[in-house]
């Protein structure tokens, strides 16, 4: 049985990307917002850079809020590779064993991993790309 887990420094990378992603579209959307709302010329500037600094800080905490859960979820994400099963274990979820001969199917999504679906519709594992390299690096290596 071999256990894989996800490191602190993978998964700071990862969520650095998950930021910077974040951060680009709430730009967007202020640049967006911006430009609407000058050509109306109906809101005041002061009242406008107000809501503008309002919306940043309620958007900063909840973003720093929300990468902080799913960092500790992801740190705690087990997935276990057995001669008979994978499993997937992680902080507030069920623990989800698929036994080999109840693959379904196999799917790759791009850029984002793998889906191992289970006859039984309840029984699904995600594995993060991340993981695959985790998983296959020896291989890369020969």
């Amino acid at each position: 049985m071999k256990i894989y887990r996800l490191s602190s420094e993978q998964l700071n990378k990862s969520m650095s990307r998950i930021f910077l992603r974040t951060i680009s579209l709430c730009i967007l959307a202020l640049v967006i917002g911006i430009y609407i709302s000058s050509r109306s010329g109906a809101v005041s500037i002061l009242t406008f850079f107000s809501v503008i600094i309002f919306i940043s800080i309620v958007l900063t905490i909840s973003i720093q809020k929300g990468l902080r859960k799913q960092k500790e979820s992801l740190l705690t994400y087990e997935l276990i590779i057995s001669d008979n099963y994978i499993a997937k274990k992680q902080l507030n979820f069920p623990i989800i064993e698929i036994e080999y001969n109840s693959i379904f199917s196999i799917e790759e999504i791009s850029n984002k991993g793998l889906i191992i679906k289970a006859k039984d519709e309840s029984k699904v594992i995600g594995i993060p790309y991340y993981f695959i390299f985790l998983i296959f690096s020896p291989l890369f290596y020969l």
